[in-house]
């Protein structure tokens, strides 16, 4: 109906009616539009990428649970077995004391085995502290995700759609 209108008003004016701004600006709009799409679609990735280091970060918690469980009680047993063996050797000991030289060498062997004991335990420390740090890069992702959203992507393109949005709609009036 429009169009039928400024064909009658260019017929009275003697002004050409300027359809090519209006097809040129529609098909303009509409590849704004799917550009929007795409980046919309495309900011999935990032999700998705947060979503398997959050998998990853559960399934290294349930490992390092389990794993935990059984050096904790694998510590005890040899410590317990440890104490066992040093009350067997209670005259051992005894006979020791008038020789402080072979003590001192018993307690140092003693101390060499509570540090291979306590090996596995350090190294669960060191697993932990892997963990701590996989946990600072995944905030340190929500959070460029969080920026990334609400200061670039949502300002920026949502306000570059309606204002296409926008632009279109003024050259459909002026010009019709």
């Amino acid at each position: 109906m429009k169009i039928l209108m400024c064909f009658c008003k260019g017929i009275v004016t003697n002004c050409k009616p300027k359809l090519y701004h209006y097809y040129y600006y529609y098909y303009y709009y509409y590849y704004y539009y799917y550009y929007y799409y795409y980046y919309y679609y495309y900011d999935y990735y990032y999700y998705y990428y947060l979503l398997l280091l959050l998998l990853r970060l559960l399934l290294r918690l349930l490992l390092l649970r389990r794993r935990l469980r059984l050096l904790l009680g694998l510590l005890l047993r040899r410590l317990l077995l440890l104490l066992l063996l040093l009350l067997r050797r209670r005259r051992l000991l005894r006979r020791l004391l008038l020789r402080p030289l072979r003590l001192r060498l018993l307690l140092l062997l003693l101390r060499l085995r509570l540090l291979l004991l306590l090996l596995p335990l350090l190294l669960l420390l060191l697993r932990l502290l892997l963990l701590l740090l996989l946990l600072l890069r995944l905030l340190l992702l929500l959070l460029l995700l969080y920026y990334y959203y609400y200061y670039y992507y949502y300002h920026y393109y949502h306000y570059d759609y309606y204002y296409y949005y926008y632009y279109y709609y003024y050259y459909y009036y002026y010009y019709y």
